[in-house]
C-alpha cells in the first residue's frame, strides 16, 4: 500500500467498509496464500485511500464520517468472481455484482468537507485478493477465486490510521443506522 508523504503533526488515515466474519477469514486466508504483503489487513472495500490529515483536523474528520455514514441504510454486497486492474496495477480482486452503486455514492459523499481530495484514479469498489505479486501468482489468484460467490450486509464503516511500517490502528467504527 502506498502511503502519502506526511508533514509534522500529520497522520495517515484510511476509510473502509470491512467484510464481516466468517467471510473475512476466508478471504484473508486466500490472500495470505497468494503471498500478498498486505494480507494482514482485514478484507475490506476501500472507500477513501490513504490520505494525510492534520492532527488538529481529526475531530472534524470523525464528525464528518459520522454525519455521512450514520444516516445510510445498510446494503447488500454480492462478491462474485474475480477481475484485475492489470496492466495499470498488479491487482486481482473480488468484483461487486451488487452493492457497487451504494459504495460509489458513499465514497462521493465521504470525499467532501474535511476529506475533500482528489486521487489519480476513478473509484472502483472491490475486495483485493492479490496485490504487488508476480504475474504467475496474480494468474493463480484470479483462477482460484473465480468461482467465489458470497454476499454480506454492509453496515459499518471504519476509520484507520496507517503507519509507514505497514501497521494499522483502528480509530473508530461508524454504524449505518438506516434513517436515510
Amino acid at each position: 500500500m502506498k502511503l502519502p508523504a506526511l508533514g509534522q503533526d500529520q497522520i495517515c488515515l484510511g476509510v473502509a467498509l470491512e467484510v464481516p466474519e466468517p467471510l473475512a477469514s476466508r478471504i484473508q486466508q486466500a490472500r495470505s496464500a497468494f503471498m500478498d504483503q498486505d494480507a494482514h489487513l482485514p478484507p475490506h472495500i476501500t472507500l477513501l485511500p490513504p490520505l494525510a490529515c492534520d492532527l488538529t483536523d481529526l475531530p472534524a474528520v470523525k464528525a464528518h464520517l459520522a454525519s455521512i455514514v450514520q444516516p445510510q441504510r445498510p446494503f447488500r454486497v454480492h462478491l462474485h468472481s474475480t477481475a484485475s486492474f492489470r496492466p495499470v496495477s498488479p491487482t486481482v480482486f473480488l468484483a461487486l455484482e451488487q452493492g457497487a452503486a451504494q459504495c460509489v455514492a458513499l465514497e462521493a459523499a465521504l470525499r467532501t468537507g474535511p476529506l475533500a481530495c482528489r486521487t489519480g484514479f476513478d473509484f472502483h469498489p472491490h475486495v483485493t485478493v492479490a496485490h504487488q505479486v508476480d504475474e504467475a501468482t496474480l494468474n493463480r489468484a484470479k483462477a482460484a477465486m473465480a468461482s467465489f460467490d458470497e454476499t454480506f450486509v454492509a453496515s459499518e464503516v471504519d476509520l484507520w490510521q496507517l503507519q509507514l511500517d505497514g501497521t494499522v490502528t483502528h480509530l473508530e467504527r461508524y454504524q449505518m443506522e438506516g434513517r436515510a
